[in-house]
Formats: C-alpha cells, sequence, structure tokens
C-alpha cells in the first residue's frame, strides 16, 4: 500500500485502528504540533511515543504495536495500514480516481489531485441529515432535507465519509407524516436495507443533525 493510501486510511477510517495505534498517533501529532521533543528528530519523537505506549500497555502484551514505532512516521502510518488491510479488508473503501487509481482527497472528493480527472457527473444530489430511525428488520430510514440536486429510488446513499464501507441503494423516498412514529412532520426520508452489523454505529453516529451525505446516480 503507498503512504497517499495509508494517510486516507488512517485519517477517514480511525475506528479500525487499535487502542495503542490511536494512541500513539495521537500523543506522536499532540507532542510534534507542541514541539514537545527535544532534538526535533522524528526518530528520537517516536522513540518517545514507543515509550509512552510501553508504560500504558506493556511491551510484552502489545509487542507488535509497540515495534510499530521503531521506523519513521510514513512507514508507521503504512505498517497501521497494512494491519487494517489484513485484519479488516471489507470494512473500508478507498475513492480512487477511475482513470489513473490515485487516491482522492476526501471520500466525497470528485476530482483527482494527480491526473485532474473530474467525475462530478456520478453525484445526483445531496441530503442533509436530522436524524435516522430503525422502525422495520433491516431497514433503516434517514430523515432530513434534500439539500442539492434531485434524489431518486434507485440513487445510491454514499456513507463512507463516516467510517463506513456502505453505498447502498434507495428503497424508497417519501415525506414524514403524522402517522410515521418520532418522524418529524415535512422533512424528506430516505429508507434503505441495512446490514445489522452496521446498525449500531450508524444510530449512534447518525444522531446529530445537519450532516451533509452525498447521494450517487451511479457506483464508480
Amino acid at each position: 500500500m503507498e503512504y497517499q493510501e495509508a494517510e486516507y486510511l488512517i485519517s477517514y477510517f480511525p475506528r479500525l485502528m487499535t487502542e495503542s495505534e490511536r494512541d500513539g498517533l495521537f500523543q506522536y501529532n499532540y507532542h510534534y504540533s507542541r514541539g514537545s521533543v527535544k532534538g526535533g528528530s522524528d526518530q528520537v519523537h517516536l522513540e518517545w511515543i514507543k515509550e509512552f505506549l510501553e508504560k500504558k500497555y506493556g511491551y510484552n502484551e502489545n509487542i507488535n504495536s509497540i515495534k510499530k514505532f521503531d521506523q519513521c512516521y510514513e512507514f508507521l502510518i503504512t505498517q497501521i495500514a497494512q494491519r487494517i488491510c489484513r485484519d479488516a479488508p471489507n470494512e473500508f473503501k478507498l475513492n480512487l480516481c477511475p482513470n489513473c487509481g490515485f487516491i482522492a482527497r476526501t471520500p466525497y472528493a470528485r476530482q483527482c489531485r494527480k491526473c485532474s480527472f473530474r467525475w462530478h457527473d456520478s453525484i445526483a444530489g445531496e441530503f442533509q441529515l436530522d436524524s435516522a430511525f430503525k422502525i422495520e428488520k433491516d431497514n433503516l430510514y434517514f430523515i432530513g432535507d434534500i439539500f442539492k440536486g434531485e434524489i431518486e429510488v434507485g440513487h445510491l446513499i454514499d456513507l463512507t465519509k463516516f467510517q463506513l464501507n456502505i453505498i447502498t441503494e434507495i428503497k424508497e423516498i417519501g415525506i414524514c407524516t403524522e402517522s410515521m412514529n418520532k418522524f418529524k412532520i415535512g422533512l424528506t426520508f430516505l429508507k434503505i436495507e441495512i446490514d445489522p452489523k452496521e446498525e449500531v454505529y450508524i444510530l449512534k453516529h447518525f444522531t446529530r443533525p445537519g450532516r451533509t451525505i452525498m447521494i450517487l446516480k451511479e457506483e464508480v
């Protein structure tokens, strides 16, 4: 895995890191930004983080995690990403340019930073989230407003921005009415089918209003 892809994976799917990996990177970035490590060299900094993790987690119990901190920062990021690829290959999705295969800047980016290819025509619109509810088995409802574009049944809701490898078809679109318990009257709902394994995470993290979800005409 290239460094740019590893950096993307760590940045947009941090939930896939282990606790020691998260702690190590947090401490690295925090103390690097404050200039807390004497000498300022990458290797000195990594040695400090390694000592911190040894004290917190114990070297013997976390030998593989600690050993990642024996090398430079780019090597560390790549090693963590490779571990994620090995242990959770179906839990993430990289946003790759359909023209040259280079990694995009963000999950919702639609212009390649390497070859400048654009694929904005794959976007149907944007949906501004108010809340999410499950009221039927394996069906989830996203409640909110259509923010941009025109959204139709059969379009795809893209949740990769939210640490999920989910790009799934919209099964139903409608307006919330009085008979729909818990829904705010007048808002739009999008109905999708969801894997029960992802349900808990979605219902936990999609309760804050104002998030914008990208809707695709087709998966690229």
